[in-house]
C-alpha cells in the first residue's frame, strides 16, 4: 500500500463515526491480535506495522462505510430539494387574486 493510500485511509478512518469505529477495531484485533493494546480509550492504528490483507480489509470496510453515510446524505439532501421544489411549484401554480373585472366599476356609475 502506497504512502498516499495509507494517508487516504487516515483521513477516512477520522471521517467515520464511533459507530463505525468499534467494527475497525474489531477488523484489527481478528486479523492481528499481537499489535492491540488494551486501552480503548484512545486508538492509535500504525499503518506500517499492519499488515497489507489487514490494510485493504480495514480500506474496503471504511471506503463502504462512507459510501453508504454518503448514500444516505444524498437521500435526504435530494428529498429535501424535492420537497421544497414541490412546496415552490404548488405556490406558483396557485390562483392569485388580481382584480382585472373593470366593467363593473364602469356600470356603477
Amino acid at each position: 500500500m502506497t504512502f498516499e493510500e495509507k494517508h487516504q485511509l487516515s483521513l477516512d478512518i477520522n471521517r467515520l463515526p464511533g459507530v463505525k469505529l468499534a467494527r475497525l477495531v474489531k477488523i484489527i484485533q481478528t486479523r492481528e491480535p499481537t499489535t492491540c493494546n488494551t486501552n480503548l480509550d484512545e486508538i492509535e492504528i500504525d499503518f506500517d506495522i499492519l499488515k497489507l490483507p489487514t490494510l485493504r480489509e480495514l480500506q474496503r470496510y471504511v471506503r463502504s462505510s462512507l459510501f453508504k453515510k454518503f448514500k444516505r446524505y444524498q437521500k435526504k439532501t435530494n428529498q429535501s430539494a424535492s420537497q421544497c421544489i414541490s412546496t415552490n411549484s404548488s405556490l406558483s401554480h396557485s390562483p392569485t387574486h388580481t382584480s382585472t373585472d373593470s366593467s363593473s366599476e364602469d356600470s356603477d356609475s
